[in-house]
């Protein structure tokens, strides 16, 4: 995937937003051109403050994370929503703002020295948190959402089912294309039980 030249500001996170925009691929012709004129991308260009430019390319790629990725998703869609439809007031200790300016005022070698992330915050919770924690390779904020939608068969096949239905041309909500076809909701037995303790 060509992410475009690299002094554009938003280089490190194009990847992720042109993936994100292929579903437009599902919106039917009249929704596609009703938002032809949109440029997204362009006001998020327009809206990077002037002192970005003289930040690192991590600090760069760290504003665009939390302005694109972290507020209006993560914390919102599935942070407060979610705890809050739980009646549960979350609270985040990495985003305390005394930690968020420490960290934020850090040297780029101090969060990230290669490929080794959080440097600084391994080296502060030696002794504090096991070993095998701290020196665990990354595991991405991931649901295991795809095995939930896979009952008794392979995956391929699977994906081979849903590509098949949504091939017909069914206009559905803002698209032109069936939906798949929904599984149960009940999560497979290779799931672990979400009541087991993390740490035992």
């Amino acid at each position: 995937m060509d992410a475009g030249p690299t002094a554009d500001p938003l280089f490190s996170h194009m990847p992720r937003f042109l993936l994100t925009s292929r579903i437009k691929d599902f919106y039917s012709a009249e929704f596609r051109a009703g938002i032809a004129s949109a440029d997204p991308l362009g006001e998020l260009r327009a809206s990077i403050p002037t002192r970005f430019f003289g930040w690192s390319p991590l600090n760069q790629a760290a504003f665009l994370e939390m302005t694109t990725l972290l507020s209006p998703y993560l914390l919102a869609s599935q942070g407060d929503r979610v705890a809050m439809a739980s009646a549960v007031e979350a609270r985040y200790p990495f985003l305390d703002i005394d930690v968020v300016e420490l960290a934020c005022a850090l040297p780029a070698d101090f969060k990230l020295r290669v490929l080794d992330e959080k440097h600084v915050l391994k080296r502060a919770a030696a002794g504090l948190v096991p070993d095998a924690i701290v020196r665990r390779a990354k595991q991405p904020y991931r649901a295991p959402d795809a095995l939930a939608f896979v009952t008794g068969e392979g995956t391929v096949s699977a994906c081979r089912r849903v590509n098949g239905h949504a091939s017909a041309t069914l206009s559905h909500g803002g698209t032109d294309r069936a939906p798949a076809p929904r599984q149960s909701a009940r999560p497979s037995a290779a799931l672990p039980d979400p009541r087991t303790p993390v740490f035992q």
